[in-house]
């Protein structure tokens, strides 16, 4: 009887054994096949993601391939093709992968796909919705498809504002790399047409590249916006007549008088600064126009009592008192301000040049030629200059 239980008892645990080794099993498989998926899906995403930063380097597009359009060489092209099927690989064993779709967006922009890139970076929004990296790359898709209202809804919907996408293009032309600069202030003008700031930037970009149209056009937009943030419409009116006064295949010496008054006027809230810039540029017409010199005087003297530091406008001061008076210290006052305030640049040969002729007019040979060598010490390759010394020097030899 004893031992019939003890049998009954060892049966029993067995059974119970067998029953917990089969639960371990199960779970055991179950575990297995819920991670095996994933663990193959972050294999590819890790493959690919390596075969996409051999391909291109991704901290110097700071991870925006669609912002950029790039030519690629045959290695490049197959190591993106390769990133690409990585990706998809990924999505297949694991749908949830929201950075394998993030990646294949991005490589698929650079393979000039992007209406495939546009799935992908829905479907990644689709998992991250708080995330806004997604909706921000996915603008920039619109963007190169020309989408525009597409594009600003993304990049609202990504919480970016017009003064971020300035920004971005302010450094870039900090860093010279105006040509990159152009299109961030293009997307800051589309977030906001109201506001001005973003089509001065771009119209400042083109004129240092010399296309004038371009420019012209930045800046007429920048007038008919209605906001402005770090300018007035003071610096487009001067822009715009230094444009006029200086560009040869748009040169209207009136249009560019009228810009200068214009910085004058109330609704222009000019600072001080910009006003004293346009009265010297006034008089700078003047004396091309060969208008009286008192009124030149005028408008210098109104220049100066705005920004007493305008150099420039010592050194005209002091060539336009010489000839309207023919004081010679009155003038040299004037341009030993001017050398006194001037940068140590090249441009600094202009107020000694201009002392010279002073001197060479008022027969003052020796003190011209002095001036004169002053002068080229700054700019030593100036040829007009060097051709006035050898003048004085064979008039008044020594």
């Amino acid at each position: 009887m004893m031992r019939s239980s003890a049998m009954k008892h060892l049966r029993q645990n067995i059974l119970f054994r067998c029953l917990l080794i089969g639960i371990a099993c199960s779970l055991l498989l179950g575990i297995s096949l819920w991670i095996f998926p994933y663990v193959v899906s972050l294999y590819h995403q890790i493959q690919g993601g390596q075969k996409l930063s051999q391909a291109i380097n991704l901290e110097e597009l700071n991870g925006m391939t669609c912002v950029h359009s790039m030519t690629l060489d045959a290695e490049q092209n197959s190591l993106l093709q390769r990133s690409n099927s990585d990706f998809e690989a990924a999505i297949r064993y694991d749908n949830h992968m929201a950075q394998a779709e993030l990646l294949r967006g991005r490589t698929l922009c650079l393979l000039d796909k992007p209406h495939k890139a546009i799935r992908a970076f829905q479907a990644y929004i689709n998992l991250r919705p708080k995330n806004p990296i997604g909706h921000l790359e996915l603008g920039f898709v619109y963007e190169r498809l020309g989408q525009k209202d597409q594009a600003t809804f993304e990049w609202n919907a990504a919480g970016v504002s017009w003064q971020d996408f300035y920004r971005s293009g302010e450094q870039l032309v900090i860093e010279k790399k105006y040509t990159q600069a152009i299109p961030w202030f293009q997307r800051a003008s589309w977030l906001a047409p109201e506001a001005g700031d973003p089509y001065y930037a771009a119209g400042i970009v083109y004129q240092s590249q010399d296309n004038w149209e371009q420019a012209i056009k930045s800046y007429q937009s920048a007038l008919a916006a209605k906001t402005f943030q770090d300018i007035s419409l003071g610096d487009i009116y001067l822009r715009l007549g230094m444009m006029y006064q200086t560009d040869s295949g748009f040169q209207d010496l009136d249009i560019a008088l009228e810009m200068y008054h214009n910085v004058m006027l109330p609704e222009a809230k000019s600072s001080d600064q910009i006003q004293a810039e346009a009265h010297y540029k006034i008089a700078e017409i003047y004396i091309w126009r060969g208008r009286d010199v008192l009124l030149v005087i005028d408008e210098l003297k109104e220049a100066l009592i705005l920004n007493p530091l305008h150099y420039w406008s010592h050194m005209r001061l002091g060539r336009a008192l010489f000839t309207a008076y023919h004081e010679i210290d009155r003038a040299r006052e004037e341009i030993d301000l001017a050398i006194e305030l001037w940068p140590d640049n090249t441009s600094k040969k202009w107020p000694y040049r201009i002392l010279g002729d002073i001197y060479k007019e008022a027969g003052m040979a020796e003190n011209a030629i002095d001036a004169y060598q002053k002068a080229l010490l700054f700019d030593p390759e100036d040829s007009d200059l060097k051709a006035k010394l050898v003048v004085i020097q064979n008039q008044y030899p020594h």
